[in-house]
């Protein structure tokens, strides 16, 4: 307020009797109250508040610590989830505050702009319904309001259904049986999404919803594969009803196009699917790569002795699989990229495949194109073959003054590193390197330097100590994982550390970084063990099958134990 108005606000005040002046001053003090008991009233997880928790969700590390956050609450942070998907939170208050604020009555301006209700987070209901899913039968409070959810959906016909809620409700288990008839009403439903989503919510019910079973065996022949595949499962989860389940199973196997479906759905039944173990083994040599991924984790668990004798057969001859992978680069272009995607897998072992790869290496694409992915994917195979790869390095120095777009000689320079003392040629290059202006060029000529001429020690330690706080460009986010641990594990190797920066190099598997650490851990080799299970649990993922051949890699790396144990490479060594 300017000094006018001020003057004229106490004029107006001191006009007024003492009672309307202390009605005015406990109104104020009520708005202050009010605005505090809003700011406290959540429950709180280590000093946040439950919507600080609730809007932090933007990767699937935040979501976690998220749903940690709120089982720590309890019952109170549950009901506080529940009020948001409910969308009425406070209204009533927020609307007196609304107009407290607007008033002309005498305040401080930041009391004012405090009262004025914020509209929530764009959102915040999903992320509550993602949170609620994730805790289980934990979230049985929120029932009654998923169930109201839902069932305006239902009743609305809608064409595409809210899946938060649907997610929401399954992860509730047999806490929702009360509910069987409203979704026996909606397995009824004409429109086959809704029947759909009451098949699996009855299925997550268990063997509470055997009510259900007769009209769910009536539901059987009609509708969709994808439809009956649902209801198959939901019989299976609530009355074991194997034979049934294992033809609908075993039938779509056979006859549908995405094999994901059924091999998942077997993998349910676990050692009751083991009939069906000779069709899931044919998937293993399905050329699609996740659907191979799919039919060895369902053999796994339908007929265990089958699968670990099946990769003992794939890895018995790892010569003999070398020698099909090099016809296979010297043959069409669709053989050689996919042998090219897979022979790094066999690391040392694949020396026999150099001459291949060598004639890969000439026939890269010319100054300022886009290099192939096959011509990068040749480059790493001669990294992962190491010493025995130095007839490549003429081939590698070729390459390296070769700028591309899209492309730096990382790849290339850690190809010489691995290679070592046998790259001793590409010392002269890799001095000029080392002198450029521009940190790429002189974090992979010192990183490769350290493992082919570790007698220069003097003249990279400068180097590589400035390297390691390198930060992003703009230098807002912090130290850039490419150089810093990068450049540690290149000091470490000149004993200029005294440990290699394993704790550092395991960020979370949805972070680009994790492309930098893999191949960084599994060059440390045995003293990296204490990243074994981060790399396993990378293995055993859903991600990226590339990301996991290079975990694979890694893990042998740094304990071939472990990787014969895990029957490394297995299928991932397959093109």
């Amino acid at each position: 307020m300017d000094d006018n108005h001020a003057s004229s606000s106490k004029a107006a005040l001191s006009k007024l009797t003492p009672r309307v002046r202390g009605l005015l001053v406990f109104l104020v003090l009520l708005g202050t109250a009010a605005v505090v008991w809003l700011c406290w009233r959540e429950p709180r997880f280590h000093g946040q508040s439950a919507s600080y928790w609730l809007d932090h969700t933007a990767s699937e590390t935040d979501v976690q610590a998220a749903v940690t956050a709120f089982k720590a609450m309890g019952k109170s942070g549950t009901m506080f989830l529940v009020e948001t998907i409910t969308a009425k939170r406070s209204q009533s208050g927020s609307s007196l505050l609304d107009k407290l604020a607007e008033s002309r009555l005498p305040m401080p301006e930041s009391l004012r702009a405090a009262l004025v209700t914020q509209p929530p987070p764009a959102g915040r209901w999903s992320n509550a319904l993602r949170i609620l899913g994730s805790l289980g039968q934990e979230a049985e409070v929120a029932l009654p309001r998923l169930m109201k959810e839902y069932n305006a959906m239902v009743n609305a016909g809608q064409v595409m259904p809210d899946w938060d809620v649907i997610m929401a409700l399954e992860a509730v288990g047999d806490a929702k049986a009360k509910y069987i008839p409203d979704f026996i009403r909606a397995l009824q439903s004409n429109w086959e999404p809704t029947a759909l989503d009451a098949a699996l919510l009855l299925g997550s019910i268990g063997p509470k919803a055997k009510v259900a079973v007769p009209e769910l065996l009536e539901q059987m022949p009609a509708g969709s594969w994808q439809f009956s595949n649902v209801v198959a499962e939901a019989l299976w989860k609530i009355d074991r009803q194997t034979n049934l389940v294992l033809g609908v199973f075993t039938n779509e196997l056979l006859t549908v196009r995405d094999k994901e479906v059924p091999l998942r759905s077997l993998r349910e039944m676990r050692l009751t699917g083991n009939p069906a173990a000779p069709l899931v083994l044919q998937q293993f040599t399905n050329t699609d790569e996740r659907v191979r991924t799919a039919a060895a984790r369902t053999l796994s668990e339908i007929a265990p002795d089958l699968y670990h004798s099946t990769l003992a057969e794939v890895n018995q001859n790892p010569t003999a699989s070398v020698e099909r992978l090099t016809q296979a680069i010297r043959g069409n272009a669709l053989e050689r990229s996919k042998a090219l995607e897979v022979i790094a897998m066999y690391g040392p072992d694949a020396k026999p495949a150099l001459p291949a790869l060598i004639e890969i290496l000439l026939l890269a694409p010319p100054r300022g194109s886009i290099p192939s992915t096959s011509w990068e994917n040749a480059v790493e195979a001669v990294a992962e073959i190491g010493p025995d790869a130095r007839s490549a390095v003429p081939a590698l120095l070729a390459l390296l003054p070769a700028k591309r777009i899209y492309f730096s000689p990382v790849e290339i320079c850690r190809a010489l590193g691995n290679i070592g003392p046998g790259a001793n040629s590409a010392v002269p290059t890799l001095k000029q390197y080392l002198r450029s202006s521009s940190p790429w060029d002189r974090i992979v000529a010192g990183t490769a330097l350290a493992r082919i001429a570790p007698e220069e020690k003097a003249s990279l330690a400068p180097v590589l100590k400035d390297l390691t706080n390198c930060t992003y460009r703009g230098g807002n986010l912090g130290k850039d994982p490419r150089f810093c641990w990068t450049a540690k594990v290149a000091l470490w190797r000149l004993g200029l550390e005294k440990e290699p920066p394993i704790a550092e190099m395991m960020p979370p598997l949805e972070s680009w970084s994790v492309l930098v650490a893999i191949p960084l851990l599994g060059d440390i080799g045995p003293p990296a063990k204490a990243a074994l299970p981060y790399l396993q649990k990378i293995l055993e993922s859903d991600t990226d099958v590339h990301l996991r051949r290079k975990a694979a890699i890694a893990i042998k790396k740094i304990d071939p134990q472990l990787a014969d144990k895990l029957q490394l490479p297995g299928l991932l060594a397959l093109p």
